[in-house]
């Protein structure tokens, strides 16, 4: 796990411009409130999880900005369907749950709080497999390939590097979020999130042959 650290890190720093990419990067992670720079930089997060699917060994530039935008309008419709998928059982369960909203029972609230957690975590596992078939077909369908999507994710190759994202976006998020009152801690954050998306990248690559399929 420690040389695939080494490894994204060395994938972040063995750009030839990576300080011009780490800035622009943290520019649009500044102005992402907005509707346009949030698409760009989503749309450039997956081209991070295609490029390190496929073996590049350095963060790509910001280039082709048309693209950027309609893969990151890709990208939200992908989170929009999966949000949804998730919401609407978890909306069906309240009633069940908790039949009296006017007076729940402790084990009720306790019951839906595991659910909601559970649905969480399972969704937020399974996208990154979901964004990596987007990207390597270039088609939404991708991400709606259940049995490619799933196949990539319910493996141990894919587990140990989304495990790691974990600790990077944990302790990344706390020290970025820290210094974000200085020059250095949007662009700095915007490196977390590359980092996070190149591990999700090499955990699609090492789970699959890289022969995506986009149709059922």
């Amino acid at each position: 796990m420690s040389l695939m650290l080494d490894d994204a890190i060395g994938y972040v720093t063995g750009s030839d411009d990576l300080f011009s990419t780490a800035v622009i990067g943290g520019v649009l992670l500044a102005l992402s409130v907005f509707v346009l720079p949030a698409l760009v930089l989503q749309g450039y997060f997956l081209r991070v999880i295609r490029e390190t699917s496929e073996g590049a060994d350095a963060i790509p530039s910001f280039t082709d900005w048309g693209t950027l935008t309609v893969d990151g309008l890709k990208l939200l419709a992908v989170n929009l369907v999966y949000g949804v998928a998730v919401a609407v059982p978890l909306l069906v369960a309240v009633p069940v749950l908790i039949p009296d909203p006017t007076a729940p029972t402790d084990a009720a609230l306790y019951s839906l709080f595991g659910l909601t957690l559970a649905a969480g975590v399972l969704l937020n596992f399974v996208l990154p497999a979901a964004y990596a078939n987007l990207a390597l077909t270039g088609s939404v369908v991708g991400a709606f390939h259940l049995k490619t999507v799933f196949g990539i994710a319910f493996t141990a190759e894919y587990l140990v590097p989304w495990l790691l994202s974990l600790f990077v976006l944990g302790v990344g998020t706390l020290v970025g979020g820290a210094l974000t009152l200085v020059a250095v801690g949007l662009p700095l954050l915007f490196l977390v999130f590359v980092l996070v998306y190149y591990l999700w990248g090499r955990g699609v690559a090492a789970a699959t042959s890289r022969r995506p399929e986009s149709t059922a």
